[in-house]
């Protein structure tokens, strides 16, 4: 499949063999997992899926959006934190709408300070939480609908509308995508996750797309790697046109001599170009100073100026007053002679 050219789905899927991949995949994801797992849904109370639904889903994707970027151990410390805080601080259902409206921003960053980009997600649990609570606290269960929240992509929406009970498509991430691309289930255009995705959804039957994402993740973090794969432990590496192929498109090529020089030179010119920038805006700043200061200058020379005038003015004022009273006495005297 690496050297046909891409034409139409039909032509190139579904895979041969694909459903004994899966298997395999299913066979080898058992044997991997001697701990229990840490997904999405593992710090979130299992009770509440019955007794408050709302607020279950509000928690699930609450702890979809905290994940992103960040390890399943994370995130749960992270739900747990802010069910713990919030229930501490303002009582109630802990890790609800109102909860976190009432929460300072700050106060929000301290309690997923484990998690990546904890001030941007602290504001999308602000946004979130105030639009379930317009929607008189419920949460909704449509992909467009999920996908107008702030924060929240379609992966994201996906996995958490997998977790409602509802599959409407395949989450991809990168563990995803690079095995796909590895075992040769998507197009060789197919170098992000978004089109991954549009390209499996099109031939895997719907029966099995809630198994791949759990599946092809697992497979991901542990064997098939994206730094330094564990091939020898693989049970489909005969499928696999990542391992039997040096020329595979999903290889990174190697680069040769010439082009580590090319690119040492580019960063070179760059390093340069980023220098001159600098000391340009250097010599603007100081010039924009200079000249600030001389305004300055100015406008106290003209202030001073003005005071020297105004004194002046009110000293010959005083003479003229004086001299006119001068007069007035000299006047009154004569009469009275």
């Amino acid at each position: 499949m690496s050297k046909k050219k891409v034409t139409d789905i039909e032509d190139l899927f579904p895979p041969p063999n694909w459903k004994k991949v899966l298997k395999k995949v299913k066979q080898m994801s058992k044997s991997l997992v001697t701990q229990p797992m840490l997904t999405v849904s593992s710090s979130i109370d299992k009770d509440l899926k019955t007794s408050d639904r709302e607020l279950w889903k509000f928690q699930v994707l609450g702890s979809c959006m905290l994940s992103s970027l960040t390890k399943d151990e994370l995130t749960a410390k992270a739900t747990k934190q802010l069910a713990v805080g919030l229930k501490k601080k303002y009582g109630g259902k802990g890790f609800c709408p109102a909860s976190i409206l009432k929460c300072p921003n700050d106060d929000l960053v301290e309690m997923i300070s484990c998690v990546c980009f904890k001030n941007r997600k602290a504001i999308s649990l602000k946004k979130m939480a105030q639009i379930v609570q317009d929607n008189d606290n419920k949460v909704p269960e449509t992909l467009p609908e999920l996908l107008k929240i702030p924060g929240v992509g379609k992966k994201m929406a996906l996995v958490a509308l997998r977790k409602y009970g509802h599959v409407m498509g395949i989450p991809v991430d990168s563990h995803v995508c690079v095995v796909a691309q590895r075992i040769d289930w998507v197009k060789p255009t197919d170098k992000n996750a978004d089109k991954a995705r549009s390209t499996l959804e099109q031939w895997v039957p719907k029966e099995y797309w809630d198994e791949i994402d759990y599946l092809f993740v697992l497979f991901g973090k542990v064997i098939c790697k994206t730094r330094n794969p564990d091939c020898e432990n693989c049970k489909i590496s005969k499928y696999c046109g990542y391992f039997n192929d040096e020329n595979h498109w999903s290889r990174k090529k190697k680069k040769t001599k010439k082009q580590k020089e090319k690119e040492k030179e580019k960063e070179k010119e760059r390093r340069k170009k980023k220098r001159k920038k600098k000391k340009k805006k250097k010599k603007k700043k100081q010039k924009l100073k200079k000249k600030q200061k001389q305004k300055k200058k100015q406008k106290q020379k003209k202030k001073r100026r003005k005071r020297k005038k105004n004194k002046e003015i009110e000293s010959a004022s005083e003479d003229t007053v004086s001299e006119k009273e001068l007069e007035k006495t000299k006047t009154r005297k004569r009469k009275h002679k």
